[in-house]
């Protein structure tokens, strides 16, 4: 319905908005630069998390992403979200380390199972 009432109206809405902007309405002036350069939501990080191949790694890159942010190399949020990062790359392990020992007890449940005889 709102798209419908600014049919036809957007093209003028925009230059007006522009024409007030350019007489100094701060507020006009905030609404054209969001739309031209919105707020960053993130920002290419510099940041030099260890290669994530063994848990032990995984602790490493823990350590230094809180180290990160401690001393300010990082910001909070980022921390977070390396550390979802590290998180999910501890549950891929943890998922092939559970397929592993499956594996293996059902190789010895069928060993187990092909030694069984039955006696007649």
């Amino acid at each position: 319905m709102a798209e419908k009432l600014f049919n036809g109206e957007s093209d003028q809405l925009c230059r007006m908005a522009i024409q007030q902007a350019l007489k100094g309405d701060p507020i006009a002036l905030r609404l054209c630069l969001e739309r031209i350069l919105p707020p960053m939501k993130s920002r290419p990080l510099r940041f030099k998390l260890p290669e994530l191949r063994t848990i032990s790694d995984a602790q490493d890159a823990l350590a230094a992403i809180i180290a990160g942010a401690a001393n300010g190399t990082i910001l909070c949020d980022e921390a977070v979200a390396l550390s979802g990062i590290v998180n999910s790359f501890l549950k891929s392990v943890e998922i092939a380390d559970l397929e592993t020992r499956l594996v293996a007890l059902e190789q010895v449940s069928a060993e187990e199972r092909s030694m069984v005889r039955f006696d007649a």
